[in-house]
């Protein structure tokens, strides 16, 4: 069907007009959207996923690192042992590893309880790794490593104790820690 000139002006002239009363929705970087909103999501569950994901892998490490380090003070100070408990929970557990901030292993020389020991904690060391949406800035701790501390992770901030990185870290700068290991020793020794 051909159209006369007049035709096809009123039918370009009906298209501008109905074009400028009802412009295209042009996605405008930053303008909140249902595209935007489902992008958000997406970005955020993978953000979640991998720093989840890291933080699992880190675990795995550490525990085998940790272990070890315990193995080398067994030795080191023979016939003093000391022994962790709570790894289980702080290795394994999805809770801990996706809130790192929120555990410690307690740390013992063998044959002392929970009412006579010595203070020992074990936690991880954690940075705060964030994104931006629309809505909200999502923050997620990251493990970096471990950290030896006096005190539990409900006291990781007191300043008058210092966190060292490794448990030989710990023993050769922690003064009360050496005099532990001599009178346990003095004791296992008699």
């Amino acid at each position: 069907m051909n159209l006369t000139q007049f035709q096809e002006n009123l039918i370009e002239d009906l298209k501008k007009e109905f074009n400028k009363l009802n412009p295209p929705k042009i996605e405008t970087p930053g303008r909140f959207s249902l595209q935007a909103l489902k992008k958000d999501l997406d970005d955020t569950q993978a953000f979640k996923k991998s720093v989840f994901d890291f933080n699992a892998v880190m675990a795995k490490q550490l525990e085998q690192d940790f272990f070890r380090q315990i193995d080398e003070f067994n030795k080191e100070f023979s016939p003093v042992q000391i022994f962790a408990k709570g790894t289980e929970n702080m290795f394994r557990e999805e809770y801990y590893i996706q809130n790192p901030r929120s555990g410690n292993v307690s740390i013992y020389f063998e044959g002392e309880t929970d009412v006579n020991r010595t203070q020992l904690n074990l936690m991880y060391d954690y940075e705060l790794v964030e994104i931006n949406t629309h809505c909200q800035v999502i923050r997620l701790e990251k493990i970096k490593g471990l950290l030896f501390h006096r005190l539990g992770y409900l006291h990781r901030e007191k300043s008058e104790y210092k966190s060292y990185k490794s448990l030989d870290e710990f023993v050769q700068n922690y003064k009360q820690f050496q005099q532990s290991i001599t009178s346990q020793y003095k004791w296992l020794t008699k």
